[in-house]
């Protein structure tokens, strides 16, 4: 590049050695192409005529710069020899948002506003990225490296066919800046500094995009009364506190690692995950299909951790830690949506044999004996599911809340337009466990002689006279329960 410096007897051409404007944009393209693949963009390294999409990323950003440093003069040039003029009003209404409304409309989309025309955009980016599907869940250990190895020697490889899970080191940090830190992975394990009020457990910060919120904030924090709450539709949290998981003991680490892929998958899902360019960056979001899966591998792995924790338990050979009721509270949550696939065999008994298992940590909450009693139902087994309701029903009365919604418009929600088959049946039937558990005694005989008449006219029911057998032997034996009980009271008194 030649400059000149200037003085009283003229102008001196110096030679100034720098880098070019390709050059410049070739390492800017390296640099980006690779920070984006640290921060997972994967796709990147996918092979497309022989060489990796970054390379070719690169190339054409270098061709730009090209086209801009060759022919950008000569256009300024000609502008200035013609001297247009564009006129004082046209010049105002050339914003970028009246622009990108003409260009849309000259590309045959419709684009009547201005408003319209970004929300049409924005769903052509939403789209574009969500055809992407990556290719590893990315987990980010903010841990010592000892606990870093015991994780990753006990973590999953994989969850699904082409989808690997990776426990990579993430930069050291604060606490209070986990869930910032935590939006360049799908999970972020951080520990807790001892001392100065802190307990030194580990947590999983699972990120939060925008308006993409977490469906449960916090596994471990108990539910109250109700039936959205003991039958969720999204399981996906935002923190997990792994709260006195000893990563020596290899049962310990294995819950610890399965918690942690579990909540990875599911914040990776579609809901969870931003569309657009975020979205393209970071690898795109999962399908449904494929997130579905992976949270089924992750959830059935999970089961499998707490069954040998409890059998180790029984043994003395380990203690159970907080988190283990974390994880058996949204196994249990998961259980009574968890389908069979088409062409497979039913998973009635083992559907219900895992609720078992999960219902073993919280033996004091009632949500988890109602999905216990709804699996049960699904399974035949009619006589336990009545036995587990009237344990539900117990403690709701002992806790003595009551249902924030009420529970009716789910259950006629459900009849409606859930599907017909024995696994709605038993949410149903939880469903008026729960509202007879949460309406005063001296009204609940209303139940039996009101509701059930209005039910069995509704939905899918109408049709499946020994659905509606099922539910009025639920309704009866809580009534006659309610009766001994009134009995009693009337004797002692």
């Amino acid at each position: 590049m030649n400059h000149s410096v200037h003085s009283d007897d003229g102008a001196v051409p110096l030679q100034v050695p720098g880098f070019g404007p390709r050059t410049v944009t070739t390492l800017c393209g390296c640099a980006l192409a690779s920070t984006a693949y640290v921060l997972g963009a994967t796709w990147l390294e996918s092979p497309w005529l022989g060489l990796p999409l970054g390379v070719w990323l690169i190339g054409a950003g270098v061709g730009a710069a090209h086209l801009w440093t060759t022919r950008g003069p000569a256009i300024t040039a000609a502008a200035g020899r013609g001297r247009v003029r564009v006129p004082r009003g046209l010049a105002a209404s050339l914003t970028t948002d009246n622009v990108l409304a003409t260009v849309m409309e000259l590309s045959g989309v419709p684009a009547r506003s201005v408003q319209t025309a970004r929300r049409r955009m924005r769903e052509m980016a939403d789209n574009a990225g969500l055809k992407l599907t990556p290719r590893a869940i990315r987990i980010g250990l903010d841990l010592s490296h000892r606990d870093h190895e015991r994780l990753c020697a006990v973590g999953a490889s994989g969850l699904a066919p082409g989808l690997a899970v990776e426990w990579v080191r993430a930069p050291a940090g604060l606490m209070a800046d986990a869930p910032h830190d935590a939006a360049a992975f799908d999970a972020l394990v951080r520990r807790e500094p001892e001392g100065r009020g802190g307990s030194g457990a580990a947590a999983v910060f699972v990120p939060e995009h925008g308006e993409f919120h977490a469906a449960w904030k916090d596994w471990a924090a108990p539910t109250s009364p109700g039936y959205a709450q003991s039958f969720p539709v999204r399981l996906d949290p935002g923190v997990i506190r792994l709260e006195q998981c000893d990563f020596a003991d290899p049962l310990h680490a294995r819950l610890a690692a399965d918690i942690i892929v579990l909540g990875a998958a599911l914040g990776a899902g579609p809901a969870r995950r931003p569309g657009g360019i975020r979205s393209v960056i970071r690898g795109g979001a999962l399908d449904n299909e494929t997130a579905r899966s992976a949270v089924e591998v992750a959830m059935l792995r999970l089961a499998g951790t707490l069954e040998d924790l409890a059998a180790a338990a029984d043994r003395n050979e380990t203690s159970v830690p907080p988190a283990a009721r974390s994880a058996a509270r949204v196994l249990s949550a998961w259980l009574t949506a968890w389908q069979a696939q088409p062409g497979t065999p039913p998973i009635h008994h083992e559907r219900c044999r895992l609720a078992q298992l999960a219902a073993g940590f919280l033996d004091d909450e009632p949500e988890a004996a109602l999905r216990l009693g709804a699996t049960q139902i699904a399974a035949f087994e009619d006589r336990a599911a009545m036995t587990t309701f009237r344990r539900a029903r117990d403690m709701l009365r002992a806790d003595g809340r009551a249902c924030p919604i009420d529970p009716l418009a789910f259950i006629q929600s459900e009849i409606e337009m859930g599907a017909p088959n024995g696994l709605t049946l038993g949410r149903v039937a939880a469903g008026l466990v729960l509202l007879w558990g949460t309406t005063p005694a001296d009204s609940a005989h209303y139940l039996r002689d009101d509701l059930l008449d209005d039910l069995r006219h509704s939905g899918w029911l109408a049709q499946r006279e020994q659905d509606c057998k099922v539910l009025a032997e639920v309704l009866e034996e809580l009534a006659r329960d309610e009766d001994r009980r009134r009995s009693v009271r009337a004797e002692a008194a």
